[in-house]
């Protein structure tokens, strides 16, 4: 099956901030790569972050900069760019892992690649816990800041992630241990793409 697809397909990841993206991604790329596919695994950050150096436009540090740039770029070259500069870098690989998807547009293109969403989440609480932790620059903050951080880009014209969690194939809530996320992460692959709406819950077995 995976043969007469469109290659890469996207496996597009959404989520509150802190929420478990990135490791998530992590997981699923070495589960997916047990199963024999080529993956690759590009982080839209990480493309900003790239094009910030490449183009002189400051501290790629700075979250500011970064949230500039990119929606400068999906103004002048279209709103699915670092998707499609994604798909463009994996293009040799069966499965692109896409952490971090923000816009609806992007979960039509992930579709046209016969990709899945998965949406993960946690409670807000947790959720700083864990910024912390990772210590990020710009992660350093109140939980107050936190709280007043996250409701502002809730609140902005350009937030689609409520939007992409709800209409996401697979949902996981993120409570329980690394060892039940990475359990979760297996089954995704494990019966990849037959996939319409799952959902998982790390925190029960």
């Amino acid at each position: 099956m995976m043969g007469t697809m469109t290659h890469p397909i996207v496996i597009g990841i959404t989520g509150n901030p802190g929420s478990g993206k990135d490791t998530l991604a992590d997981i699923l790329q070495r589960h997916f790569r047990e199963h024999t596919l080529e993956t690759r695994l590009i982080a839209p950050g990480d493309l900003v972050r790239e094009y910030v150096r490449e183009h002189h436009l400051g501290d790629t540090s700075d979250r500011s900069i970064l949230k500039q740039a990119a929606q400068q770029v999906r103004e002048t070259d279209g709103a699915n760019y670092w998707l499609q500069h994604a798909i463009a870098k994996a293009k040799d690989a069966d499965i692109l892992v896409y952490p971090g998807m923000r816009h609806l547009s992007e979960l039509e293109l992930a579709r046209q690649h016969h990709g899945i969403i998965v949406a993960i989440d946690a409670p807000r609480k947790l959720r700083y816990q864990w910024i912390r932790l990772r210590n990020r620059p710009g992660d350093n903050v109140s939980y107050e800041t936190f709280v007043a951080q996250e409701e502002a880009e809730r609140n902005s014209a350009t937030h689609q992630v409520d939007a992409l969690m709800a209409a996401a194939n697979v949902r996981v809530q993120n409570t329980g241990t690394l060892e039940q996320l990475d359990t979760i992460g297996d089954d995704i692959a494990a019966h990849f793409p037959n996939h319409l709406v799952t959902r998982y819950n790390a925190g029960k077995r």
